[in-house]
């Protein structure tokens, strides 16, 4: 484990001058029980006693961390692998603030669309083929950004028209290309038959970046962590011609995702439209509206924020997990998870995955996210199990000592910190040895998963009975 500066965070395997770092992994098929043996590291023999509880997790996760990014610094199919060995999704959004793409498919001049080189880099993540070999193996990504946007494939520049509300911005035209790009986009997943992953259509660009010059972005509102009501009238007008064009595609798990910083400020504006709302530490604030909303909708809610700094307790990512589940959200959202170029040489704070000339490292903090999303799985068959409900499991979580977290922010614009307390830690692992003892004495059959965190594979009720305003 080499360090950065003062701090120990990625891991190297083999050799090192610092501390090592051991992880075991417990293949579904042993059986239950007290295992003895030695431990060899190097050349030391240590003695080593596990005890082996008698039940399973399940592969495919009923709680999501969406590891977030903007890029990948090569080496591609080696960041997915690593966020899929340590049970949590990369998500990497494929367009830029002017909406030009990095990947998606070719547009010929005969207006065909060649999806040979996209399928070939991303199908074998949509069927598990990509992480062969690994704990989970053969289980798809969990979550994928469509590459559909403002300024793709529709040319916005062509159409727009100006004005603050969205109904008088367009022509009819613009729409007609991007509900027609939003079929031809589920009609090809649905035809390669890749009905497990989440496809996010997403709007990730802000008008306020064009503050660093007008041609930066193509965004004429404010679509992610939008403020004002035209903004959100904006995301929900997009929402309802990308469902117009997306929806007719029988058995995909679509969603119509939104990063809601202030869902005090949303009202009624996204319901029926949005599915998967990415909301901020409001969540801790404003969480029941938000769960009410998510009932009556079945939308989905995640949680985002910024994971812990280097030389803060490692504990912090983990809680979160579990603070967020408690809070009804289905998983939680770092904002930004790759590292710089230097992260080896300079401390990132951001950095869950070390990029190398030779691929990507895992850190420590990544592991504790594992840590987490383990833990809610345990928090999952327990809630299934004896018959309590979420809410009263959930209630119960967050009288504990530590685990409601205070929220760390240098302005409003920040996506905020989890600041948790010295008795988190103690919290933490009492819990997870109180049901795993509970889960033990069950020892329930394993299951494939216990619960299903994607959105129904249909169009949203709602959606079917809203028209647009003229």
């Amino acid at each position: 484990m080499p360090q950065v500066a003062q701090h120990w965070d990625p891991l190297v395997p083999g050799p090192s001058t610092g501390p090592t770092c051991i992880e075991i992994h417990v293949p579904k098929d042993v059986h239950a029980g007290r295992i003895t043996g030695q431990l060899i590291v190097g050349s030391q023999s240590l003695p080593f006693t596990l005890t082996v509880w008698d039940f399973t997790l399940p592969d495919r996760l009923s709680f999501i961390p969406q590891m977030n990014a903007y890029s990948l610094p090569g080496h591609e199919r080696a960041f997915y692998r690593l966020a899929h060995e340590h049970r949590t999704t990369l998500n990497v959004l494929p367009y830029h603030w002017t909406g030009k793409i990095d990947a998606g498919p070719v547009i010929k001049p005969d207006g065909q669309w060649d999806w040979t080189a996209w399928d070939a880099t991303y199908g074998p993540l949509f069927d598990g083929s990509a992480f062969t070999g690994l704990p989970r193996s053969g289980v798809p990504i969990e979550a994928f950004y469509l590459m559909l946007n403002e300024n793709w494939p529709m040319n916005q520049e062509l159409y727009f028209k100006g004005g603050y509300w969205i109904e008088t911005a367009y022509d009819e035209e613009y729409w007609r290309q991007f509900r027609a790009a939003a079929s031809r986009i589920a009609q090809h997943l649905h035809d390669k038959g890749w009905s497990e992953p989440m496809f996010e259509f997403y709007l990730n660009n802000k008008v306020s970046f064009k503050k660093a010059g007008w041609e930066r972005c193509s965004a004429p509102w404010i679509f992610d962590e939008p403020s004002n009501t035209q903004d959100f009238w904006a995301v929900r007008r997009f929402g309802l011609e990308f469902w117009k064009g997306a929806g007719t595609q029988p058995g995909l798990h679509l969603a119509h995702r939104a990063d809601i910083s202030r869902p005090q400020w949303q009202r009624d504006l996204l319901d029926g439209v949005v599915n998967a709302e990415i909301v901020s530490s409001a969540l801790r604030t404003y969480g029941a509206s938000v769960r009410d909303r998510a009932q009556r909708f079945g939308n989905l809610v995640y949680m985002y924020g910024t994971s812990k700094a280097l030389g803060t307790p490692s504990v912090s990512n983990a809680a979160w997990c579990v603070e967020a589940w408690a809070l009804g959200a289905d998983g939680v959202v770092p904002w930004q998870t790759i590292g710089k170029a230097d992260a080896l040489q300079k401390p990132d704070d951001l950095a869950l995955f070390y990029p190398t000339p030779t691929g990507p490292l895992p850190s420590l903090r990544l592991k504790t996210f594992r840590a987490g999303q383990q833990l809610v799985e345990y928090l999952t068959l327990f809630t299934a199990l004896s018959g309590e409900s979420r809410p009263s499991v959930a209630a119960a979580i967050l009288a504990e000592p530590g685990m409601r977290a205070v929220t760390l922010k240098k302005n409003e614009d920040d996506a905020g910190k989890a600041a948790f307390t010295p008795e988190t830690h103690h919290s933490l692992t009492t819990l997870r040895m109180r049901l795993g003892h509970w889960l033990n004495s069950k020892s329930p059959a394993p299951r494939d998963r216990w619960h299903d965190p994607r959105p129904s594979a249909h169009v949203p009720e709602a959606v079917k009975v809203i028209e647009v305003v003229k």
